[in-house]
Formats: structure tokens, C-alpha cells, sequence
């Protein structure tokens, strides 16, 4: 089985968080390098830069187009990793990266959708993104409950108190008690304040 635990495209300047699927069962798995030496990179996709259509004529400009595929070491978990597949995930990730000379982020597929919408509803894009992450793995926050919280944040934001909330109207929101890990996410928010002219 082969899986790309990215989850999606990105700009190969690094490598994001991996997604723990290919991870979960605690069995060896197989790093895969994938490297494409092109003088014009058509290959890379992601929503900034050149339009699908335009990389497709680009890569129809090509006589050929090069890509070379390394095998690394199989990894094989330890019992922490086996115990543990964000462990497991992350330390295989860091061997690929050395190898690619690339560097690692924390940031997710998830961060990026969240940033998207974020900017659609004129909230900071960047603040706090890779702290925003890690806190809402605290508070088993999903996606999908996320992105309809903060539309709901955005119209609060536009239409009262000038934008302000209390944490215990946040904690309402999101249906949540307050507790050290809420608290921290509110106080993300109220910094994020000073970047744009409606947020919370």
C-alpha cells in the first residue's frame, strides 16, 4: 500500500505534519522519496503560483520531465512509536527530511484550509496558526467544527462588542468548560487581535 502521509500538495520546502493512518497499526513502514530535478518545476501544485492550466502548458513545453524515486531503510518502530503513531509519524518524517535537506513544520492540511477560510472572512490568515494546531488537539477540536466555529466568531466579531467576547461566552460557543487548554486558545485569539481590523 502506498500512501502519501502529507495528505496533500504542497510547495516541497518542507515537510508538514503527517497524517498518523499509515502509522496507526505499529508496523515497519517504507520510506519513499520522490524528487523531481527539473530546471522548470510543473510538478509542484499548490493554490498559489501558476493556474493547473498553466503548469499543464509548461509541462507540455518539456521534451521530457525528470523524477527520481529513492528507497530509504525500512523504519521499524519502536515500542514507543508502536505505542505512539504521532511519535512514529514525526520520527520517520524527520529521517525523510534529512535526507531531502528539507526542514519539518508542524503545520498541518488542516491549517491550511483553516488559514484559507480565515482570510475569506477577513480574520488573520498567519497568527498563531502552528499554536492554534496544537491546542486544538488538546480540546479535540475537528475540522469541520472549527471552520463553522469561526464563522460564527467572524459575525459575532462584526456585530458586537466591537469584536470582544468573554472566555466564558467562548467556552459557550464551543460548547466547552473552561479548563487551562480553552484559556490558552482564548488568550491566542485575543492576541491575534492587533493583526486585523475584525477578529475576536
Amino acid at each position: 500500500v502506498l500512501i502519501f502521509p502529507e495528505g496533500t500538495c504542497t510547495n516541497r520546502s518542507c515537510l508538514i505534519t503527517f497524517k498518523q493512518g499509515a502509522f496507526i497499526p505499529g508496523v515497519p513502514v517504507q520510506p519513499v522519496l520522490i524528487r523531481y530535478p527539473n530546471k522548470l518545476d510543473t510538478v509542484t501544485w499548490t493554490w498559489q503560483g501558476f493556474s493547473s492550466k498553466m503548469l499543464l502548458l509548461l509541462t507540455l513545453c518539456q521534451l521530457y520531465t525528470t523524477v527520481e524515486v529513492e528507497f530509504l531503510p525500512p523504519h521499524l518502530p519502536t515500542e514507543d512509536e508502536k505505542k505512539s503513531p504521532a511519535l512514529f509519524a514525526s520520527r520517520v518524517r524527520d529521517a525523510m527530511a534529512k535526507v531531502l535537506g528539507v526542514p519539518v513544520t508542524d503545520h498541518t492540511y488542516e491549517d491550511c484550509r483553516l488559514m484559507i477560510s480565515a482570510g475569506e472572512l477577513t480574520l488573520p490568515m498567519e497568527a498563531g496558526l502552528v499554536e492554534f494546531t496544537k491546542i486544538s488537539r488538546k480540546l479535540n477540536l475537528k475540522w469541520d467544527s472549527v471552520k463553522k466555529d469561526l464563522e460564527g466568531f467572524a459575525s459575532m466579531a462584526s456585530s458586537c462588542k466591537g469584536g470582544r467576547i468573554t472566555i466564558e461566552e467562548f467556552a459557550r460557543i464551543l460548547k466547552l468548560p473552561v479548563n487551562p487548554a480553552l484559556e490558552e486558545l482564548f488568550a491566542l485569539f485575543d492576541r491575534v487581535r492587533t493583526y486585523a481590523p475584525m477578529q475576536l
